[in-house]
């Protein structure tokens, strides 16, 4: 597990809120187009998962965090994944202004882990961060697929 989530999972950060992680660092730093828009689809995706009875007020252990299989499939349930380790990872890019990845592939796996659920929110919303980052001219060297 990346050493920010780590840290996040200890201080209890990864249950701070978009909108007050998205307005605390709009005051800080100014953020570019993609940054922004990546916050702002966040914010969407949080609010569409508490709705669907998916989101988790428990923060799920440090171990189970720590798999190294995608996804950590045997250790969360892929909202877990999306919540505790996607998202924070995210947070994290957004509210320090770090470099978005190269590439995302989220959409394929959210389809599968969410067959015959009525989830199609959740996934129109990953489908468009999927898309934001993979068409981002501010494209660096990093890649975010399901080893996030």
């Amino acid at each position: 597990m990346d050493d920010l989530v780590k840290a996040h999972w200890r201080t209890g950060a990864l249950a701070l809120e978009w909108p007050a992680i998205f307005k605390e660092t709009q005051n800080i730093l100014p953020l570019s187009r993609s940054h922004h828009s990546l916050a702002l689809l966040l914010g969407d995706l949080q609010t569409a998962m508490k709705s669907c009875g998916i989101w988790s007020a428990e923060v799920p252990s440090l171990e189970a965090l720590s798999s190294t299989q995608p996804f950590c499939v045997d250790t969360l349930s892929f909202e877990l994944w999306l919540q505790f380790v996607m998202m924070a990872r995210f947070k994290e890019i957004v509210s320090h202004t770090l470099p978005l990845p190269k590439q995302c592939d989220i959409t394929s796996m959210a389809e599968e882990a969410f067959k015959g659920r009525s989830l199609s929110r959740v996934i129109v919303l990953i489908s468009a961060i999927d898309k934001l980052i993979n068409n981002n001219p501010e494209k660096q060297d990093n890649k975010l697929t399901h080893d996030v």
